[in-house]
């Protein structure tokens, strides 16, 4: 007895090639298989009396879904057959038995072919979705490898993308890898493309200062959006090809770009030397006098600089003559009595140049600007470093004054944080939150510690989601702020604590590896004693003022004067002071609805609709109660439309109840259609999307779906609901029926729920698709599944559910 097993791949021997078995039934299924480029495996088992055949089909799992739950299931889709034949002259093969996915017996030959004819289908549609795109080819010569050994090479990027045009024809499968070559079974066609850009730099300079190498990528950047989006901010502009000089209006000023030349070594920008550096050992009495006698140094924005460290370009307050110069040249001598001999930049023909030179000791003190130091180093000095306690617990936002209001600093446009390097000089930062009115630390398991390029996506990200209101500012020391309204956060460069470490919490000085999860015990800029029950009543009296604020359907921005205009009526007016924490609470005690509109819509517009229908009075009462609701998600101009339509309806409403004789009742049903037509108007022009739930509104992630339904069940959900809402497991549940008639459909209900011990909680009215039953021998939730799961792109459980025929 002997055994052989043979695999076949969809190319290798070509579809259409016979595999001699000596069964011409089964070699004719065989090659249908190798047509559709399914996985055939045959097991050839040699008797006394007979040769069995054992042959599976299986459809290859596209690289893309490797190791997901689609590709498992892609997976157990098989196909096995086994047939006999004697060992005698004239004998006829014979199928013993065929089995679909281990569960489904075929009787008949018939069957095979078909539910061959299935997988194949199966299997070019699943190739199809995960081949890539003829406009993924890189356009770019391509070098083949066969085996991991290059064969040809400068093959055109047209030639590759004929080849994938016609594998994604006929179904074939193949996948693009990490560094976009097309792979096709031991084939790789692989692009040559040049150095990459970023490998290229340009020369930036600012102000005519100290050149500076930046990529190509970012020096691109700059100048196409100075062309596009930033010209309103440049005054002058001149380029060509990749050198430009752009003339800005802020403060940015004149900036040079051009390439780097072969043999050209621009001059690297100096590490920024920190205060402690440029101004040496001071003792106090001396800081005070230069603070009493230069009220530069008293207001902070000039700072005593040692002859030694001065370099050109610096602006000397009060240098020769009470007048303020700009260092031109600097020549230190070292020798036994060492001098440092200070020139100065001309203003004008009258200036003399050697003539006002000085000549100072190397320990004398300079006065010299921020601003040219700004200038000069691309930022202010670093202050030296001070205990993590000191730097945590400063806080420049002055008392009663929100952080968007009164974030320090020059405020950070989008365009300047393309490239953090130029902004943000600190490689390493300590987070910060605000909360209720202090700066605190995150969470030990969320860590404090912050990367430069992380810091840019935050800033980059809120500004996104919240324009024209979300701010950002870089501090003189380099911390910077960021604040959309209702959350705020800042960023401390890590180089202002001293002895810092990435792995120490620097609020506790415990290790995140051993510390337990949970808030800081320090890190605070409030101390922990101060939090005390005056805290906790000033939060209950803020909660509510919030109450009031939503219970009156304010919908305007929560400013000093809205809040005053709308607690002006109160016995006990709230102060001022206790605005920011009304704007937290407002933030906080936000109502569902006003938190999801479309949501609150769509259960208005099904009240709506029920009404229509039945024209009861309780049905009516229903459409008043969401009337009540709606202003919540509306704009402030459509209010009175929704208080005319709330009056119209319960007057119907009123009218239907009263009605006796049959005419008055006939007037109440035309008086209540109107009414009903007039709120169905005022819905749609609140959310034009309520009148049909779509797929593309449905919530994706567990935190909107649990507002959708809050919103959803506003009105109608009983407390049992709310609670569940909140304690529940949202998903989306798929609900599968075939339909009455023929069965060859399946009547599909999608909806987004959370699902608790008292049910299946909506969140907005069912999306109900009628789709064809892709296999017969599926229950209806699998056809679904085939149909349906490569759409839905949420990061919650998908639940298919199989029902009886209506």
């Amino acid at each position: 007895m002997s055994t052989s097993a043979v695999q076949q791949d969809p190319t290798a021997p070509k579809p259409g090639q016979p595999l001699n078995t000596g069964i011409k039934k089964a070699d004719e299924i065989i090659n249908l298989a190798l047509a559709y480029g399914l996985t055939t495996t045959v097991e050839t088992t040699d008797c006394e009396t007979l040769t069995s055949h054992l042959v599976r089909f299986a459809i290859p799992t596209p690289t893309a879904y490797a190791g997901t739950e689609l590709g498992r299931a892609i997976a157990a889709e098989t196909l096995t057959m086994q047939w006999t034949k004697a060992n005698r002259k004239g004998a006829r093969g014979r199928l013993e038995e065929a089995t679909v996915t281990s569960s489904c017996k075929l009787r008949t030959v018939w069957e095979v072919t078909a539910s061959v004819e299935s997988l194949g289908h199966s299997s070019n549609k699943y190739a199809r979705d995960a081949a890539p795109l003829p406009q993924d080819v890189v356009d770019a010569l391509h070098t083949v490898f066969v085996d991991g050994q290059q064969v040809h090479a400068g093959i055109p990027a047209e030639h590759v993308r004929t080849i994938v045009k016609n594998r994604r024809f006929r179904g074939w499968p193949f996948h693009q890898d990490d560094e976009h070559a097309i792979c096709i079974e031991n084939r790789r066609y692989v692009p040559v493309r040049p150095a990459p850009v970023e490998e290229r730099q340009h020369v930036r300079t600012a102000n005519d200062g100290v050149p500076e190498l930046v990529p190509t990528r970012d020096a691109l950047a700059e100048i196409n959006t100075a062309m596009m989006e930033g010209k309103r901010d440049v005054r002058e502009m001149t380029a060509s090809r990749s050198t430009a000089r752009i003339v800005y209006r802020d403060e940015r000023g004149t900036v040079d770009l051009r390439p780097v030349n072969e043999g050209d070594t621009p001059a690297v920008q100096e590490q920024p030397p920190t205060v402690q550096e440029l101004t040496g050992p001071t003792d106090d009495a001396h800081r005070a006098y230069l603070a009493e006698t230069y009220a530069a140094v008293a207001e902070g924005t000039a700072i005593p600089v040692r002859a030694d460290m001065v370099r050109p370009g610096m602006d000397v307050i009060a240098a020769v003559r009470l007048e303020d110069r700009t260092v031109d040249t600097v020549k230190v001598f070292n020798g036994s009595a060492p001098w440092v001999c200070v020139t100065w930049t001309s203003r004008s023909h009258a200036d003399s140049v050697m003539g006002d030179a000085r000549v100072f000791e190397p320990g004398h003190h300079l006065i010299v600007s921020v601003d040219s130091l700004t200038r000069l180093y691309g930022t202010a000095p670093a202050p030296a470093p001070r205990p993590a306690t000191e730097v945590l617990a400063a806080d420049p936002i002055p008392a009663g004054v929100s952080v968007l209001e009164g974030m320090p600093g020059r405020e950070l446009t989008r365009e300047e944080l393309r490239t953090p390097a130029a902004v943000l000089t600190h490689t390493d930062y300590v987070t910060q939150l605000r909360d209720a009115g202090r700066w605190i630390l995150p969470n030990h398991d969320d860590q404090a510690d912050i990367t430069r390029g992380s810091v840019a996506t935050v800033l980059r990200r809120i500004l996104d989601n919240a324009p024209g209101r979300a701010r950002t500012s870089l501090d003189a020391d380099g911390t910077v702020y960021v604040s959309n309204g209702r959350q705020a956060a800042r960023y401390i460069p890590a180089e202002l604590i001293a002895d810092y470490s990435a792995d120490l919490c620097p609020g506790c000085d415990t290790p995140y590896a051993t510390n337990v999860d949970g808030p800081c015990t320090g890190g605070r800029s409030v101390p922990t004693e101060e939090r005390t029950a005056d805290d906790a009543k000033t939060r209950t009296r803020a909660v509510q003022f919030a109450g009031k604020w939503w219970a009156d359907q304010h919908t305007e921005e929560p400013t000093d004067e809205a809040l005053g205009a709308a607690f002006a009526g109160c016995v006990r007016p709230p102060r001022p002071e206790l605005y920011p924490a009304i704007r937290e609470a407002i933030a906080t005690e936000m109502p569902p609805a006003a938190a999801a509109p479309l949501f609150t819509a769509l259960a208005a517009y099904e009240a709506v609709k029920d009404a229509s229908l039945s024209e009861s009075p309780r049905d009516l009462q229903t459409v008043a109660c969401h009337l009540e609701t709606l202003p919540l998600a509306a704009p402030a101009e459509l209010h009175p439309a929704l208080h005319k339509a709330w009056d119209a309806v319960e007057e119907a409403r009123q009218g239907l109840r009263g009605a006796e004789g049959r005419t008055s009742r006939n007037a109440a049903r035309d008086k209540a259609r109107t009414a009903i037509e007039r709120a169905r108007a005022v819905i749609l022009t609140v959310e034009p999307r309520a009148e049909r739930m779509r797929g593309t509104d449905i919530p994706a992630t567990a935190e909107d779906i649990r507002a959708a339904a809050r919103a959803y069940l506003t009105t109608l959900g009983t407390p049992e609901e709310l609670s569940a809402i909140e304690t529940g497991t949202p998903s989306i549940r798929v609900e599968c029926r075939p339909t009455l008639s023929t069965g060859n459909e399946v009547l599909v209900r999608i909806t987004a729920v959370v699902s608790s011990p008292i049910g299946h909680i909506p969140a907005h009215p069912p999306i109900t698709l009628r789709i064809p039953r892709l296999d017969g021998r599926l229950k209806a939730a699998d056809n679904a599944r085939k149909a349906l799961d490569h759409l839905f792109r949420v990061d919650v459980p998908v639940e298919y559910a199989s029902l009886r025929r209506a």
